[in-house]
Protein backbone atom coordinates (compact mmCIF):
# COMPACT_ATOMS: atom_id res chain seq x y z
CA UNK A 1 0.00 0.00 0.00
CA UNK A 2 1.21 3.50 -0.77
CA UNK A 3 1.51 6.18 1.87
CA UNK A 4 -1.32 8.14 0.30
CA UNK A 5 -4.62 7.82 2.18
CA UNK A 6 -7.48 6.28 0.23
CA UNK A 7 -10.94 7.65 1.00
CA UNK A 8 -14.11 5.65 0.78
CA UNK A 9 -15.57 8.25 -1.58
CA UNK A 10 -12.76 7.63 -4.09
CA UNK A 11 -13.38 3.89 -4.02
CA UNK A 12 -17.12 4.50 -4.49
CA UNK A 13 -16.46 6.70 -7.54
CA UNK A 14 -14.26 4.00 -9.10
CA UNK A 15 -17.00 1.41 -8.53
CA UNK A 16 -19.58 3.70 -10.16
CA UNK A 17 -17.35 4.22 -13.19
CA UNK A 18 -16.83 0.45 -13.53
CA UNK A 19 -20.60 -0.11 -13.44
CA UNK A 20 -21.08 2.56 -16.12
CA UNK A 21 -18.55 0.88 -18.43
CA UNK A 22 -20.23 -2.50 -17.88
CA UNK A 23 -23.61 -0.99 -18.70
CA UNK A 24 -22.23 0.48 -21.92
CA UNK A 25 -20.71 -2.86 -22.93
CA UNK A 26 -23.94 -4.76 -22.25
CA UNK A 27 -26.82 -2.39 -23.00
CA UNK A 28 -30.32 -3.45 -22.11
CA UNK A 29 -32.62 -4.40 -24.93
CA UNK A 30 -35.12 -1.63 -25.49
CA UNK A 31 -38.69 -2.61 -26.17
CA UNK A 32 -40.11 -1.33 -29.46
CA UNK A 33 -42.28 1.74 -29.22
CA UNK A 34 -46.01 0.91 -29.47
CA UNK A 35 -47.71 2.23 -32.55
CA UNK A 36 -51.42 2.27 -31.69
CA UNK A 37 -53.20 4.15 -28.90
CA UNK A 38 -54.36 0.91 -27.28
CA UNK A 39 -50.81 -0.43 -27.10
CA UNK A 40 -49.60 2.86 -25.62
CA UNK A 41 -52.38 2.78 -23.03
CA UNK A 42 -51.59 -0.83 -22.11
CA UNK A 43 -47.91 0.00 -21.70
CA UNK A 44 -48.64 2.96 -19.40
CA UNK A 45 -51.10 0.89 -17.37
CA UNK A 46 -48.53 -1.87 -17.00
CA UNK A 47 -45.85 0.59 -15.90
CA UNK A 48 -48.17 2.29 -13.39
CA UNK A 49 -50.20 -0.72 -12.30
CA UNK A 50 -49.68 0.06 -8.59
CA UNK A 51 -50.99 3.62 -9.02
CA UNK A 52 -54.04 2.32 -10.91
CA UNK A 53 -54.72 -0.26 -8.19
CA UNK A 54 -54.43 2.45 -5.52
CA UNK A 55 -56.97 4.70 -7.26
CA UNK A 56 -59.34 1.75 -7.65
CA UNK A 57 -58.83 0.90 -3.95
CA UNK A 58 -59.88 4.42 -2.92
CA UNK A 59 -63.08 4.11 -4.94
CA UNK A 60 -63.81 0.65 -3.54
CA UNK A 61 -63.18 1.89 -0.01
CA UNK A 62 -65.65 4.77 -0.40
CA UNK A 63 -68.25 2.51 -2.03
CA UNK A 64 -67.87 -0.19 0.62
CA UNK A 65 -68.08 2.35 3.43
CA UNK A 66 -71.25 3.92 2.04
CA UNK A 67 -72.82 0.49 1.46
CA UNK A 68 -72.10 -0.64 5.01
CA UNK A 69 -73.47 2.63 6.42
CA UNK A 70 -76.73 2.17 4.53
CA UNK A 71 -77.27 -1.56 5.13
CA UNK A 72 -75.69 -2.26 8.53
CA UNK A 73 -75.86 -0.92 12.04
CA UNK A 74 -72.42 -1.64 13.47
CA UNK A 75 -71.36 -0.27 16.83
CA UNK A 76 -68.30 2.06 16.91
CA UNK A 77 -65.98 -0.68 18.29
CA UNK A 78 -67.08 -3.06 15.52
CA UNK A 79 -66.41 -0.44 12.84
CA UNK A 80 -62.77 -0.22 13.90
CA UNK A 81 -62.19 -3.85 12.86
CA UNK A 82 -62.52 -2.80 9.20
CA UNK A 83 -59.43 -0.64 9.63
CA UNK A 84 -57.13 -3.42 10.86
CA UNK A 85 -55.55 -4.14 7.42
CA UNK A 86 -54.83 -0.44 6.95
CA UNK A 87 -53.34 -0.20 10.43
CA UNK A 88 -51.02 -3.14 9.70
CA UNK A 89 -49.97 -1.49 6.43
CA UNK A 90 -49.08 1.77 8.19
CA UNK A 91 -47.20 -0.08 10.92
CA UNK A 92 -45.12 -1.87 8.29
CA UNK A 93 -44.21 1.42 6.61
CA UNK A 94 -43.26 3.05 9.91
CA UNK A 95 -41.18 0.00 10.79
CA UNK A 96 -39.12 0.33 7.59
CA UNK A 97 -38.56 4.10 7.75
CA UNK A 98 -35.58 3.89 10.12
CA UNK A 99 -33.40 1.36 8.21
CA UNK A 100 -34.26 2.89 4.83
CA UNK A 101 -33.53 6.52 5.72
CA UNK A 102 -30.42 5.81 7.79
CA UNK A 103 -28.74 3.46 5.30
CA UNK A 104 -29.50 5.59 2.24
CA UNK A 105 -28.19 8.76 3.89
CA UNK A 106 -25.01 7.17 5.22
CA UNK A 107 -24.10 5.43 1.96
CA UNK A 108 -24.92 8.51 -0.08
CA UNK A 109 -22.78 10.83 2.05
CA UNK A 110 -19.94 8.30 2.22
CA UNK A 111 -19.99 7.96 -1.56
CA UNK A 112 -19.92 11.70 -2.24
CA UNK A 113 -17.32 12.80 0.29
CA UNK A 114 -17.18 16.03 2.29
CA UNK A 115 -16.52 18.50 -0.55
CA UNK A 116 -19.23 17.24 -2.88
CA UNK A 117 -21.61 16.77 0.04
CA UNK A 118 -21.21 20.43 0.98
CA UNK A 119 -22.09 21.58 -2.54
CA UNK A 120 -25.07 19.25 -2.82
CA UNK A 121 -26.29 20.21 0.66
CA UNK A 122 -26.03 23.94 -0.11
CA UNK A 123 -28.04 23.55 -3.32
CA UNK A 124 -30.58 21.35 -1.57
CA UNK A 125 -31.06 23.85 1.27
CA UNK A 126 -31.41 26.79 -1.14
CA UNK A 127 -33.98 24.92 -3.21
CA UNK A 128 -35.81 23.69 -0.08
CA UNK A 129 -36.08 27.09 1.61
CA UNK A 130 -36.95 28.96 -1.60
CA UNK A 131 -39.66 26.46 -2.58
CA UNK A 132 -40.99 26.40 1.01
CA UNK A 133 -41.13 30.21 1.16
CA UNK A 134 -42.91 30.26 -2.19
CA UNK A 135 -45.39 27.61 -0.99
CA UNK A 136 -46.15 29.58 2.19
CA UNK A 137 -46.79 32.80 0.27
CA UNK A 138 -49.01 31.07 -2.30
CA UNK A 139 -50.88 29.21 0.46
CA UNK A 140 -51.57 32.40 2.43
CA UNK A 141 -52.83 34.21 -0.67
CA UNK A 142 -55.13 31.34 -1.67
CA UNK A 143 -56.48 30.79 1.85
CA UNK A 144 -57.32 34.47 2.31
CA UNK A 145 -59.00 34.71 -1.11
CA UNK A 146 -60.81 31.35 -1.43
CA UNK A 147 -61.43 30.88 2.33
CA UNK A 148 -62.13 27.13 2.26
CA UNK A 149 -62.78 27.01 6.00
CA UNK A 150 -65.51 29.66 5.77
CA UNK A 151 -67.16 27.94 2.80
CA UNK A 152 -67.37 24.69 4.76
CA UNK A 153 -68.45 26.41 7.98
CA UNK A 154 -70.67 24.14 10.06
CA UNK A 155 -69.81 21.02 8.09
CA UNK A 156 -67.36 19.73 10.68
CA UNK A 157 -67.66 20.18 14.44
CA UNK A 158 -64.41 21.14 16.19
CA UNK A 159 -63.86 20.59 19.88
CA UNK A 160 -62.50 23.95 21.04
CA UNK A 161 -61.81 22.78 24.58
CA UNK A 162 -58.93 20.56 23.43
CA UNK A 163 -57.25 23.57 21.78
CA UNK A 164 -57.84 25.89 24.72
CA UNK A 165 -56.09 23.48 27.10
CA UNK A 166 -52.95 23.42 24.93
CA UNK A 167 -50.54 26.25 25.70
CA UNK A 168 -47.84 26.66 23.05
CA UNK A 169 -44.90 29.03 23.09
CA UNK A 170 -43.12 29.86 19.82
CA UNK A 171 -39.70 30.16 21.47
CA UNK A 172 -40.06 26.80 23.22
CA UNK A 173 -41.18 25.15 19.98
CA UNK A 174 -38.08 26.44 18.16
CA UNK A 175 -35.79 25.38 21.01
CA UNK A 176 -37.39 21.92 20.96
CA UNK A 177 -36.31 21.61 17.32
CA UNK A 178 -32.73 22.30 18.36
CA UNK A 179 -32.98 19.79 21.21
CA UNK A 180 -34.32 17.14 18.84
CA UNK A 181 -31.48 17.93 16.46
CA UNK A 182 -29.03 16.68 19.13
CA UNK A 183 -30.77 13.87 21.04
CA UNK A 184 -29.48 12.57 24.36
CA UNK A 185 -29.76 8.90 23.45
CA UNK A 186 -29.25 7.20 20.09
CA UNK A 187 -31.79 4.48 20.87
CA UNK A 188 -34.34 6.87 22.32
CA UNK A 189 -34.40 9.03 19.18
CA UNK A 190 -35.88 6.11 17.23
CA UNK A 191 -39.16 6.22 19.18
CA UNK A 192 -39.31 9.45 21.24
CA UNK A 193 -39.06 13.18 20.63
CA UNK A 194 -38.33 15.89 23.17
CA UNK A 195 -41.25 18.21 23.87
CA UNK A 196 -41.54 21.04 26.37
CA UNK A 197 -44.62 20.88 28.57
CA UNK A 198 -45.93 24.17 29.94
CA UNK A 199 -47.35 23.99 33.45
CA UNK A 200 -49.11 26.97 35.07
CA UNK A 201 -47.44 28.55 38.09
CA UNK A 202 -50.00 30.10 40.43
CA UNK A 203 -49.66 32.97 42.86
CA UNK A 204 -51.96 34.06 45.67
CA UNK A 205 -53.54 37.50 45.67
CA UNK A 206 -55.83 39.09 48.23
CA UNK A 207 -58.96 40.90 47.14
CA UNK A 208 -61.44 42.86 49.21
CA UNK A 209 -65.11 41.98 49.17
CA UNK A 210 -67.64 44.48 50.59
CA UNK A 211 -70.79 42.78 51.93
CA UNK A 212 -73.91 44.45 53.40
CA UNK A 213 -74.77 43.44 56.99
CA UNK A 214 -78.50 43.73 57.66
CA UNK A 215 -78.25 42.55 61.32
CA UNK A 216 -75.90 45.26 62.57
CA UNK A 217 -75.66 49.02 62.47
CA UNK A 218 -72.78 48.88 60.03
CA UNK A 219 -73.76 49.44 56.45
CA UNK A 220 -71.12 47.11 55.04
CA UNK A 221 -68.40 44.73 56.12
CA UNK A 222 -65.09 44.43 54.30
CA UNK A 223 -63.81 40.89 54.02
CA UNK A 224 -60.53 39.84 52.47
CA UNK A 225 -60.23 36.60 50.58
CA UNK A 226 -57.32 34.94 48.87
CA UNK A 227 -57.57 33.61 45.33
CA UNK A 228 -55.06 31.94 43.00
CA UNK A 229 -54.28 33.26 39.54
CA UNK A 230 -51.81 32.09 36.89
CA UNK A 231 -48.55 34.02 37.22
CA UNK A 232 -46.62 32.35 34.38
CA UNK A 233 -46.13 29.02 32.61
CA UNK A 234 -43.11 26.99 33.67
CA UNK A 235 -41.20 24.80 31.17
CA UNK A 236 -41.06 21.14 32.10
CA UNK A 237 -39.18 18.46 30.10
CA UNK A 238 -41.45 15.93 28.46
CA UNK A 239 -41.54 13.63 25.44
CA UNK A 240 -43.93 12.29 22.86
CA UNK A 241 -43.92 9.19 20.72
CA UNK A 242 -42.44 9.38 17.24
CA UNK A 243 -39.25 9.17 15.22
CA UNK A 244 -36.76 11.98 15.77
CA UNK A 245 -36.12 12.63 12.08
CA UNK A 246 -33.94 15.71 12.63
CA UNK A 247 -31.60 13.91 14.99
CA UNK A 248 -31.51 10.86 12.75
CA UNK A 249 -30.62 12.92 9.65
CA UNK A 250 -27.86 14.84 11.45
CA UNK A 251 -26.36 11.65 12.87
CA UNK A 252 -26.44 9.87 9.50
CA UNK A 253 -24.84 12.82 7.68
CA UNK A 254 -22.08 13.08 10.29
CA UNK A 255 -21.54 9.32 10.37
CA UNK A 256 -21.36 9.09 6.57
CA UNK A 257 -18.95 12.03 6.31
CA UNK A 258 -16.61 10.56 8.93
CA UNK A 259 -16.90 7.15 7.30
CA UNK A 260 -15.67 8.65 4.03
CA UNK A 261 -12.61 10.03 5.83
CA UNK A 262 -11.57 6.70 7.33
CA UNK A 263 -10.40 5.41 3.99
CA UNK A 264 -10.38 1.90 2.65
CA UNK A 265 -11.19 0.39 6.04
CA UNK A 266 -14.56 2.13 5.98
CA UNK A 267 -15.59 0.32 2.79
CA UNK A 268 -16.55 -2.73 4.87
CA UNK A 269 -19.19 -0.70 6.69
CA UNK A 270 -20.27 1.03 3.47
CA UNK A 271 -20.81 -2.32 1.71
CA UNK A 272 -22.78 -3.61 4.70
CA UNK A 273 -25.05 -0.54 4.73
CA UNK A 274 -25.52 -0.74 0.94
CA UNK A 275 -26.72 -4.34 1.28
CA UNK A 276 -29.02 -3.34 4.15
CA UNK A 277 -30.39 -0.50 2.01
CA UNK A 278 -31.11 -2.82 -0.92
CA UNK A 279 -32.83 -5.31 1.37
CA UNK A 280 -34.97 -2.52 2.89
CA UNK A 281 -35.99 -1.32 -0.58
CA UNK A 282 -36.99 -4.84 -1.62
CA UNK A 283 -39.10 -5.27 1.54
CA UNK A 284 -40.79 -1.90 0.94
CA UNK A 285 -41.64 -2.94 -2.63
CA UNK A 286 -43.37 -6.03 -1.25
CA UNK A 287 -45.25 -3.90 1.30
CA UNK A 288 -46.32 -1.42 -1.38
CA UNK A 289 -48.00 -4.19 -3.34
CA UNK A 290 -50.28 -4.61 -0.32
CA UNK A 291 -50.99 -0.85 -0.20
CA UNK A 292 -54.26 -1.02 -2.20
CA UNK A 293 -55.78 -3.33 0.42
CA UNK A 294 -54.53 -1.13 3.27
CA UNK A 295 -55.76 2.09 1.64
CA UNK A 296 -59.17 0.56 0.92
CA UNK A 297 -59.40 -0.45 4.59
CA UNK A 298 -58.46 3.00 5.84
CA UNK A 299 -60.91 4.77 3.52
CA UNK A 300 -63.69 2.34 4.40
CA UNK A 301 -63.35 2.80 8.16
CA UNK A 302 -63.07 6.58 7.72
CA UNK A 303 -66.38 6.66 5.82
CA UNK A 304 -68.00 4.39 8.40
CA UNK A 305 -67.00 6.64 11.31
CA UNK A 306 -68.20 9.87 9.65
CA UNK A 307 -71.25 11.47 11.25
CA UNK A 308 -72.32 13.22 8.04
CA UNK A 309 -70.40 12.05 4.93
CA UNK A 310 -72.00 14.65 2.65
CA UNK A 311 -70.89 17.54 4.87
CA UNK A 312 -67.40 16.09 5.27
CA UNK A 313 -66.96 15.53 1.52
CA UNK A 314 -68.18 19.07 0.90
CA UNK A 315 -65.63 20.42 3.35
CA UNK A 316 -62.81 18.32 1.86
CA UNK A 317 -63.72 19.38 -1.68
CA UNK A 318 -63.06 23.07 -0.91
CA UNK A 319 -59.78 22.14 0.74
CA UNK A 320 -58.71 19.92 -2.19
CA UNK A 321 -59.60 22.63 -4.69
CA UNK A 322 -57.39 25.11 -2.82
CA UNK A 323 -54.51 22.62 -2.62
CA UNK A 324 -54.66 21.73 -6.32
CA UNK A 325 -54.69 25.39 -7.35
CA UNK A 326 -51.69 26.07 -5.11
CA UNK A 327 -49.77 23.08 -6.45
CA UNK A 328 -50.49 24.12 -10.02
CA UNK A 329 -49.23 27.67 -9.41
CA UNK A 330 -46.07 26.43 -7.68
CA UNK A 331 -45.30 23.93 -10.44
CA UNK A 332 -45.66 26.68 -13.06
CA UNK A 333 -43.35 28.93 -11.03
CA UNK A 334 -40.70 26.21 -10.75
CA UNK A 335 -40.91 25.32 -14.44
CA UNK A 336 -40.83 28.85 -15.84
Amino acid sequence: MSGQQIHASDVMEEMIEIKKHEALKHPKEQLPEPKSFVQTLKRHLKENILLVMTVIAVGLGVSLGLYLRANTNFTPPTKKYFGVPGELFLRALKFLILPLVSTSLITGIAGLGLQKTGKVAARAFIFYFSSTFMAVVIGLILVTTIRPGYLSKGAVTINKESFEKQHVNTADTFIDLLRNLIPENMIQMTFQLYQTRLEPHYKNITISDNMNDTYSNQSSITRNKTVQIIDYYDQKPSSREGLDVLGLVLFCITFGAMLAQIGERGMVMVHFLEILNEVSIKIIRIVMWVSPLGIMSLVCVAVLEMEDPVAVFKSISYYMMTVFIGLGIQVLDLVY
